[in-house]
């Protein structure tokens, strides 16, 4: 269930990020916080 949350809080901060900035450079970031977020979540 905590898993399921990290990754929904992830997605939508990723969501937020890409609305905000459409930069490719910046996206990019976003997807590396949010894999580190995932990785945290599932250890």
């Amino acid at each position: 269930m905590e898993y399921f949350l990290c990754v929904l809080e992830c997605v939508v901060q990723h969501i937020s990020f890409s609305l905000l900035i459409t930069c490719n450079g910046v996206v990019i970031v976003c997807w590396t916080v949010f894999v580190f977020c995932c990785m945290a979540a599932v250890s």
